[in-house]
């Protein structure tokens, strides 16, 4: 009952934090307020990731529009040969312009993997337990997958939506 009045609370100060941040006209301002709205909308758990996200939405151009937001654990993989090029604890983004893996490494720098929209080629998504799903990306060397921490069932669908409709583009 304790951590789901501590959700709550979280809920209401991120609430908090959207409506004094919307009427920012600060890119970075806003792109902070676009996130907080996709954690709602897609009922994205950041407990213990804030600073990871943030480090994340620093990355955003000015002219990108977020579509979704998720810390969680990536994996990448090289399709033909099947060797893992990458596993790490961090955050990604999915934007109107590019998919963007970030992950923490020491001495407070940034790791950075970008995938513009156009080598999107497909994704595939499958839920997890009851709290996690995995969306799996391929690109035309790559596998991504990722993982996420979900409320309910009908949210890793969402999100395989979103990207569905950028690789139509």
């Amino acid at each position: 009952m304790f951590n789901k009045e501590k959700r709550e609370k979280k809920k209401a100060e991120r609430l908090e934090k959207i409506e004094a941040l919307q009427g920012d006209a600060e890119s970075h301002a806003r792109q902070m307020a676009e996130a907080e709205i996709l954690y709602q909308e897609f009922s994205i758990l950041t407990l213990g990731n804030e600073k990871r996200l943030d480090k994340l939405i620093q990355q955003a151009n000015d002219s990108e529009i977020l579509k979704c937001v998720s810390p969680g654990n990536v994996k990448i993989v090289e399709k033909v040969t099947g060797k893992k090029v990458s596993s790490f604890p961090g955050a990604w983004f999915v934007s109107d312009q590019r998919v963007l893996l970030c992950f923490p490494e020491p001495f407070g720098k940034t790791h950075v993997y970008e995938y513009p929209v156009e080598t999107l080629e497909s994704v595939s998504v499958r839920k997890c337990g009851l709290t996690a799903g995995n969306v799996r990306v391929a690109t035309a060397d790559e596998l991504i997958t990722f993982t996420v921490s979900l409320t309910s069932k009908e949210e890793i669908y969402r999100i395989e939506q979103v990207f569905n409709d950028l690789i139509k583009i």
